[in-house]
């Protein structure tokens, strides 16, 4: 969910080896699940005092481990959302992520899969938490697209990248997809971009991409803070991706000037009550307008839930991937409307 106010709004350690090599899913049951999170919460309980490991929040790392034990098991008749399967990959890798901010010995390299591994930060001593799914594909490829989504705010990286149809996408295009993480309630803004772009050149230097194909995605606040982001380094980006956010009046200038010849693909839900399709649809229009090839696509009966807007986003993932190229439909709003301070 948005927050009240719509502000407008990833060195993975050097692999081993050339190629990851592709592993088996950790599939524990439950109960070990379960057992290895009160682990790792006890871990991090004795580590309180510390306030943040390595430039993390002990005391954030601990409510998403609560938040994964008292999830874990309920069905989603009980409590609507993700799947128990999703919600064990989400609890997995951040039980991997305290190992590795607390534990003594060396992660292994990333593998097929769903990864969580630290990116250390351009702060001394601090680490950044990231999320990295690698298709099947990416050992026998050689180069592969890479597309960093931006999750929303107080979503977690781990959260984000168990998305299952987000994953199938991912197989789907032989794209590398990576979520960085950012502070629970912390808004984005301009200075994120640091992170953002740290997390990329490390990426870059340490796994075989394609840099011709290189894609800054965001799903609602996520979305807003590409358009911060992306105008900072425009030559690093293929394509943006917009899910269920938009451009905002303050963000427009800059964005238009750097991202001109580019392609911003914007997905909407119709019935979206937290960021109106007529918002984002004025941004296509404003942006096709200036010299950006924009992209629409609206979800009908979609609402700001991710999995709502599914048919939508796999659409434009597709097409983003894929090179295809259009012009947006004149929606008949003539510029963004959103603000940075708006109230929903």
């Amino acid at each position: 969910m948005l927050r009240a106010a719509i502000p407008a709004l990833v060195l993975l350690w050097l692999l081993c080896a050339a190629s990851p090599q592709p592993q088996a899913p950790n599939q524990l049951p439950a109960q070990d699940l379960r057992s290895q999170l009160e682990l790792a919460r006890a871990t991090l309980a004795a580590h309180a005092h510390d306030t943040r490991v390595r430039g993390v929040s002990v005391g954030e790392l601990m409510a998403r481990i609560d938040a994964d034990l008292s999830q874990l098991g309920v069905s989603s008749a009980q409590s609507p959302g993700p799947d128990e399967a999703s919600k064990e990959l989400a609890a997995r890798l951040d039980v991997s992520l305290v190992d590795q901010l607390l534990g003594s010995a060396s992660p292994p390299p990333p593998g097929a899969g769903a990864n969580e591994m630290l990116v250390p930060s351009t702060s001394a001593g601090s680490a950044q938490p990231v999320a990295l799914y690698l298709p099947p594909s990416y050992a026998r490829v050689r180069s592969a697209p890479l597309i960093i989504m931006l999750p929303n705010q107080g979503q977690s990286e781990t959260q984000l990248i168990a998305t299952p149809y987000m994953r199938a996408l991912a197989d789907e295009t032989e794209a590398v997809f990576a979520v960085p993480f950012f502070g629970a309630n912390a808004p984005f803004t301009g200075a994120d971009g640091d992170a953002v772009y740290n997390v990329l050149d490390t990426l870059q230097a340490s796994l075989h991409l394609d840099r011709r194909r290189v894609f800054l995605a965001g799903y609602s606040m996520g979305a807003f803070g590409i358009f911060m982001i992306a105008p900072q380094r425009p030559q690093s980006w293929t394509a943006l991706l917009s899910i269920a956010g938009t451009l905002t009046n303050e963000d427009k200038t800059s964005v238009v000037s750097a991202m001109a010849g580019k392609q911003v693909f914007m997905v909407a839900g119709g019935d979206d009550a937290e960021v109106n399709a007529s918002y984002v649809r004025a941004a296509v229009t404003y942006l096709s307008a200036n010299g950006v090839e924009a992209r629409y696509d609206e979800q009908p009966h979609g609402t700001h839930a991710l999995e709502s807007l599914r048919p939508a986003v796999e659409r434009a993932w597709r097409a983003m991937l894929s090179g295809v190229r259009n012009v947006a439909p004149d929606s008949g709003f003539p510029s963004p409307q959103p603000t940075r301070t708006i109230h929903m």
